[in-house]
């Protein structure tokens, strides 16, 4: 799928190849949009095209685990994830050993640059994740379903002595949601309504929001005390986007070092 003028939908990209020529393309146009003015380097790496044309984006930094491949784009504001096409395979110990083709991306991460840098300059930011840098399209498109909406409606029922009657009320969501770097947390609950899971405020982790049935987790400029309290106006530090109906494993609870 080609960017468009009015956005761009990364979910598409979900289940592909590591060597997809889509996703290299992807990449190979976002390097264009970007105004980072990195040296590009070689790799063998699919995600990082081994020629030092502009539009070769510069290969990405790799962390390997037993169960997951990440792929750190810190020039694109993007992070990649990639696990084994079949289920019966598994990630080889080294680098070098990476079969790209025998892999499939599995979660798209954007770093929200601007709300890191605010962060940063209160002294609550995460240096590793401020190393990201914009991301270079905007605005990021999320599919909202009818169905993921109506399934988001939540239920009021007042009873008095004779009769029950139950009001069905939910987020007046468009069929798309547009996500730009100063989107805020309200923003996200008024158009896809009510998260599915959500968690963080403690420590240094910022609030963060899960909508299981849209692929979508989000985590918020908002942590310590009263977190919530003042999340509303949050803007966002990192979009996750997943498979549909998946749930994330939450950074913090699994100790892994992008």
């Amino acid at each position: 799928m080609s960017p468009s003028v009015e956005g761009l939908n990364l979910h598409p990209y979900l289940l592909l190849p590591g060597d997809s020529k889509r996703l290299a393309t992807l990449l190979e146009s976002l390097t264009r949009s970007s105004t980072s003015s990195a040296p590009t380097s070689t790799s063998t790496s699919p995600t990082a095209t081994t020629t030092t044309s502009p539009s070769s984006p510069p290969s990405p930094e790799l962390k390997l685990y037993s169960d997951i491949l990440y792929a750190n784009h810190h020039s694109l504001g993007l992070s990649l994830s990639y696990k084994p096409r079949s289920k019966t395979s598994k990630l080889p110990k080294l680098i070098d050993e990476i079969n790209w083709a025998k892999l499939k991306l599995v979660g798209v991460d954007v770093y929200n640059a601007e709300t890191w840098k605010g962060q940063e300059s209160k002294g609550t930011g995460d240096k590793k994740k401020i190393e990201y840098r914009p991301f270079p399209r905007y605005p990021i498109v999320i599919s909202v379903p009818a169905s993921a909406v109506a399934d988001a409606h939540t239920s009021t029922t007042t009873k008095n002595t004779t009769t029950t009657t139950t009001t069905t009320s939910g987020p007046s969501s468009p069929t798309t949601f547009l996500v730009h770097p100063t989107t805020q947390a309200h923003e996200f609950t008024s158009s896809l309504g009510e998260p599915d899971r959500k968690g963080g405020g403690a420590g240094s982790m910022g609030i963060w929001c899960e909508w299981t049935q849209l692929g979508v987790m989000v985590e918020f400029a908002s942590a310590g005390l009263e977190a919530w309290d003042k999340g509303r106006d949050a803007r966002w530090m990192v979009l996750s986007l997943f498979e549909r109906g998946d749930e994330v494993v939450v950074e913090g609870a699994e100790g892994k070092d992008r």
